[in-house]
């Protein structure tokens, strides 16, 4: 999981270098792949988890409604563009 994790941040990193489209859209979809090997794990394992520990699944949705709630905060609060400076 740390290595899927590890190279899509390498990947995203690496998304500023092209300037063509073909090779950043390669890039952007290797990151989706990272991220999603992530997703597939630590999704289940939270809900399963949360579960275990109240002994109600209850709580597993509420975790996960949580993060997404937290998601859509980031992105309301979040500047739209970003200028850099070199």
């Amino acid at each position: 999981m740390a290595a899927s994790v590890a190279l899509a941040g390498i990947r995203m990193l690496l998304l500023g270098v092209p300037r063509s489209p073909l090779p950043s859209l390669i890039l952007l979809s290797a990151v989706a792949i990272g991220l999603s090997s992530l997703d597939g794990f630590a999704g289940p394992y939270t809900f399963g988890l949360s579960g275990e520990l109240t002994g109600n699944s209850y709580y597993g949705m509420v975790c996960a409604g949580t993060f997404f709630l937290i998601s859509v905060i980031m992105a309301l609060i979040l500047p739209k563009q970003v200028q850099l400076t070199l």
